[in-house]
């Protein structure tokens, strides 16, 4: 009887799989668990202690000019909530400066530090790693393309009500 309900098992996660309808949902959810091992093992040998949510706001504040929790978070897509706490964890590791705005004082401005420039070059170099391992028998024009459909499909999901259409 059990090796029945796990014979029936694989079979249906199996048709699952191939499902053409399901099929960009377990590519890209089989991709991301992919590349977040390759950055979690990387970030392990290089001795990097950051969570994705504070690598994005270091990101953020190093490329923008004067940013502030607001402008992070909208950049983000995020919860100010979120950038917020990871904008002090990066304060408490002197990472991520905060200064007053004077033009503003309800918004202070960011900026990364040196130490957090340092930390975030390590990061980036990680990052590029494992895009070449992924990338690994892709052409540029390969690579290029799926960018390129990957942001046309995020940019669906963003303009889309956000509803789960029955099939």
């Amino acid at each position: 009887m059990k090796s029945t309900i796990i014979r029936w098992i694989n079979a249906w996660c199996m048709q699952l799989m191939n499902d053409t309808r399901l099929i960009f949902g377990e590519s890209l959810h089989r991709l991301m668990h992919a590349y977040q091992r390759a950055m979690r093992e990387g970030f392990r040998a290089h001795d990097i202690d950051l969570t994705v949510a504070q690598v994005r706001v270091l990101k953020c504040v190093a490329a923008a000019d004067a940013p502030t929790v607001q402008g992070v978070a909208a950049r983000m897509d995020s919860d100010r909530g979120q950038v917020t706490r990871a904008v002090a964890q990066l304060r408490e590791r002197a990472l991520v400066t905060q200064r007053d705005n004077t033009a503003d004082r309800r918004m202070p401005l960011l900026a990364i530090t040196s130490s957090g420039q340092a930390r975030l070059a390590r990061v980036i170099d990680i990052q590029a790693a494992a895009g070449r391992r992924m990338a690994g028998g892709l052409t540029d024009a390969d690579v290029a393309r799926f960018v390129a459909i990957a942001d046309q499909m995020t940019d669906a999901l963003h303009s889309d009500d956000g509803a789960v259409v029955d099939g």
